[in-house]
């Protein structure tokens, strides 16, 4: 080692320990305002629930909140909108119900180690739309999930409803949490069925010169890039990060019987069906398939 570097080396452990001796874990804590997300304890039965439910699990259920709370994910504003429910009768019904299309679905160890930090309850979580604002199911960022339409007459919802909020709510986990903080690595092994055909026109394949046959789903695919199951005018096929986005959706919305029909025929959507899930037993030790089959 020179003389220069020697100098530099010794500059950088002269900073470490001072920066060391300058903060602790208190501090830090305290700076960040993790100990603010520790709930108090109640006689009131939701705050009960709250403050249980995160000593079990390290997760805080949270109905109060501002626009930065939900908006900002680190360098990324968010165009939606929460409104709070205030209503704490209508808020513990509503836990009734993320427990029947969340909570409930997993295992205690599973959701010691995957809940996110925060879990958030709504009223309605809007995003703008073509046609309008979106009312929505669900929601998520890098620290939590939020769980919409937390209304009067939760617990007696429609079965549709339930279906499309256990769906919306378990994707959002799965790809808007667990996937962007990477816990969820899609493998290689996935895509290569559909390997050389991401993000193509179909139409401009030698083999598709009769455009009347297009059939995207041989190609590995459930709809094309804007989520036409048809193709579209065009057939532009999904890129890789939509390809496993529409394998969810259908996952989570559909039984394993409707799926096992919906893919007879496409060899390619069996096999990337079947890696998908079971790399997800391997590595979570969890049938994501048994979302779907918990349809009503």
């Amino acid at each position: 080692m020179n003389k220069k570097n020697r100098y530099i080396t010794a500059i950088v452990f002269c900073l470490a320990i001072g920066l060391s001796s300058c903060y602790n874990e208190d501090s830090i804590s305290s700076e960040l305002g993790i100990d603010d997300l520790k709930p108090v304890d109640s006689s009131e039965p939701l705050d009960h629930y709250i403050y249980e439910f995160y000593n079990q699990y390290g997760s805080y259920i949270t109905y109060e909140y501002d626009t930065l709370d939900y908006q900002w994910d680190f360098s990324i504003k968010k165009e939606v909108t929460f409104a709070q429910q205030k209503d704490k009768e209508i808020l513990f019904r509503g836990i009734q119900h993320v427990e029947n299309v969340l909570f409930g679905l997993y295992s205690e160890d599973f959701k010691k180690q995957y809940l996110p930090t925060k879990i958030m309850l709504a009223d309605s979580i809007n995003e703008p739309g073509s046609r309008g604002k979106l009312d929505k199911f669900s929601e998520s960022g890098t620290a939590y999930i939020a769980v919409g339409k937390i209304r009067d007459g939760i617990v007696n919802i429609n079965d549709e409803d339930f279906n499309q909020s256990k769906a919306a709510i378990n994707y959002n986990f799965w790809m808007g949490y667990l996937r962007a903080n990477d816990k969820l690595i899609i493998p290689s092994s996935f895509y290569k069925p559909s390997e050389g055909y991401y993000h193509v026109n179909l139409k401009t394949l030698s083999e598709n010169e009769d455009n009347s046959k297009i059939d995207i789903k041989n190609y590995g695919f459930w709809a094309d890039k804007d989520g036409k199951p048809n193709g579209g005018y065009y057939f532009w096929t999904p890129d890789e990060e939509v390809d496993v986005e529409q394998f969810f959706e259908k996952i989570l919305s559909h039984s394993k019987e409707e799926m096992t029909v919906m893919m007879e025929g496409y060899p390619k959507l069996q096999d990337k069906y079947n890696i998908l899930i079971n790399h997800i037993q391997k590595e979570f030790d969890f049938d994501i398939q048994s979302i779907g089959d918990k349809n009503k």
